[in-house]
Order: structure tokens, then C-alpha cells, then sequence
């Protein structure tokens, strides 16, 4: 899927390409780069079958968590959002993968039994590459030294957005 299409800056289901009203706005200048990118990594739906995730949401979630678990602000590794992040398929699910990720840092855990399962395993690494993009263009990451952590200059909006967002996409 296009980029501009995956974050919902034009549709192309007619058969032509459209440019949706975020992406007018984005092209008029009536919003900013950094604003529409906030705007719409919020609302990143994974399409597979049976998902019901809006990642974005489930990163931050995760993330959190981590940082509790772990009394830090260290964040998740890209390795971690590689085994953990990227496979969350359903929002019922995040607790499941915080867990996951407990036990790999523990070294209880073979990374490689839980790729198997996931669903588009043999994209993998071209779906990383473009998600790990998308998460550096919101203002709410900093992906920095491997690790993927919350900007903390825009912690009361990301924890407006935990308390109001499961990462249920429907």
C-alpha cells in the first residue's frame, strides 16, 4: 500500500487517486507536516484480516507500560518493536506482548517461535523499515541509539491520548 494512501493522505479505491481533506489541508498549508502526521499515525488501522489495531496507539500503550514495569523512560528497543510491536494484531492483546516483552529481556523467550505466527512474516523487515519511518515523523516518538521512546516534551498529549485510546480500531 502506498504510504500516502496507508496514512490516509489520498484514497485510491475509486481506481483514480484522491486527495483526501487532510491532505488538501496539508497541501494548502492550513496544518503542518509534524500536525498531520500526529494526526494520522493516531488513527493507522493494520488492514489484515481479523486485526483490530491501531498500532500507533498499541506502541504507545506498550511502551508505557514498559517504562513502568521497568521503572525507566528507556522505552522499547527496535528489536523489541520488531518482535512485539509489529505483531500485535488485536488491541485485547497488548498486555499478551508487554508480557512477551518481560520475558525476552529476561532471555525466556525465542524471539523466532513468535514470528512465525505473524501474519505477513515475509514482508517483515519492509514493514519495519516504513513503520519505524512513520513513528520518527510524529512528535510524540524519538527513535534515538535503537530505542524507540516517548518525546517527553509531548507527555500530557500522549497521556491524553492513553487514557482516551484503547488502540481498538473498530
Amino acid at each position: 500500500m502506498n504510504p500516502l494512501e496507508k496514512l490516509g493522505f489520498v484514497n485510491t479505491s475509486r481506481g483514480f487517486v484522491e486527495i483526501t481533506n487532510i491532505g488538501w489541508d496539508l497541501i494548502n498549508g492550513t496544518i503542518s507536516y509534524s500536525e498531520a502526521m500526529n494526526l494520522q499515525v493516531q488513527q493507522w488501522k493494520y488492514i489484515d484480516e481479523g486485526a483490530n489495531i491501531k498500532l500507533f496507539i498499541a506502541i504507545l500503550h506498550l511502551i508505557e507500560e514498559i517504562n513502568s514495569l521497568y521503572s525507566s523512560a528507556d522505552g522499547i528497543s527496535i528489536s523489541e518493536f520488531r518482535l512485539f510491536g509489529m505483531t500485535i494484531n488485536n488491541y485485547k492483546d497488548i498486555s499478551n506482548h508487554i508480557m512477551a516483552v518481560d520475558s525476552y529481556r529476561k532471555d525466556q523467550l525465542d524471539p523466532r517461535k513468535l514470528l512465525r505466527t505473524y501474519s505477513n512474516y515475509y514482508n517483515y523487515d519492509d514493514y519495519l523499515d516504513n513503520n519505524v519511518k512513520y513513528m520518527k515523523t510524529s512528535t510524540f516518538l524519538v527513535v534515538n541509539n535503537g530505542r524507540i521512546t516517548f518525546n517527553y516534551n509531548r507527555k500530557a498529549a500522549i497521556d491524553n491520548i492513553l487514557k482516551t485510546d484503547d488502540g481498538r480500531a473498530y
